[in-house]
């Protein structure tokens, strides 16, 4: 499988392990605001108010995160889909790719659903950081022509409901440039 998306399942894990907060904040409302890349080779939605960083390292395309709750954040980058791949090819590879990150991982859920008319694979797992704080990810995978678009959301377990809609609503946003 390709190393962009074992390094892109690394770089979440290290997002993930470097927040720090209460794991009992609960979500305000969401409300959302459309983002547009600085190459303009995609848009999405995100949470408007939060803060958008793209990765130097281009292991993700942007990271947005939550300025009153550190423990929510999205990870959202592309990886190409090598010929022949399949979703379940990528999902057998991105769940090596977690259990090498960490020995004790084990998935909550995981399906393979349909949204925007797209089949996507979706991966649940919680996630205890060093300070004792558990953490839910939502880890999906969505290939669209010859890429695949990973998104990874963070939040406090007790979260994951009322953030359920809003991640496949921002899931279902991606949208590509035409080719130029």
């Amino acid at each position: 499988m390709s190393s962009s998306f074992v390094r892109f399942c690394i770089f979440c894990m290290l997002v993930i392990s470097s927040s720090g907060v209460r794991a009992d904040d609960k979500p305000a409302p969401i409300e959302l605001a459309t983002f547009e890349n600085a190459d303009k080779s995609f848009t999405v939605l995100y949470p408007k108010g939060w803060l958008a960083r793209a990765d130097r390292n281009k292991v993700v395309a942007v990271a947005f995160g939550n300025p009153t709750n550190r423990l929510e954040a999205i990870a959202i980058g592309p990886v190409a889909n090598p010929p022949g791949t399949t979703l379940e090819k990528w999902a057998e590879s991105a769940k090596a790719a977690f259990k090498q990150r960490d020995p004790n991982f084990k998935p909550t859920q995981e399906t393979i659903q349909t949204i925007a008319d797209r089949k996507v694979w979706r991966l649940v797992f919680d996630q205890v950081q060093p300070v004792g704080t558990k953490l839910r990810i939502t880890h999906y995978l969505v290939p669209i022509g010859d890429k695949s678009f990973t998104f990874t959301f963070v939040m406090p377990p007790g979260n994951y409901e009322g953030w359920l809609p809003t991640s496949e609503k921002i899931v279902a946003s991606l949208k590509l440039a035409a080719p130029k």
